[in-house]
């Protein structure tokens, strides 16, 4: 089952931070495993399906040479390029993630 669109933009309209990824030491905690547990130091591309406001996507910047965050909320997908706006590398995408995301070829 999936979350229609409209849920995801109401979330976040009018908050930038709508699960608290910044302040809550257990998001912080997470991403700091989820970074951990790659392994790998650098990839040649990542796909972050859900990047929200970009938190972990500015984390993964730094370990890839591409990095394509997807979202369906347009607000996140506006958040997540101003969290890497210092990555060139690193593309958005507003789209359904399973529907519109990388073939495994290209990632």
């Amino acid at each position: 089952m999936s979350v229609a669109t409209p849920y995801f933009d109401q979330l976040f309209d009018g908050n930038d931070d709508p699960w608290a990824f910044r302040q809550r030491w257990y998001e912080q905690r997470k991403r700091a495993l989820t970074l951990a547990v790659l392994p790998r130091p650098h990839y040649a591309s990542i796909f972050e399906p859900g990047c929200a406001n970009g938190e972990l996507s500015a984390a993964l910047a730094p370990r890839c040479d591409r990095l394509l965050c997807c979202d369906t909320a347009s607000a996140a997908v506006a958040l997540a390029k101003s969290a890497c706006r210092t990555s060139p590398m690193c593309r958005r995408s507003k789209a359904g993630c399973r529907r519109h995301g990388p073939r495994a070829s290209s990632i």
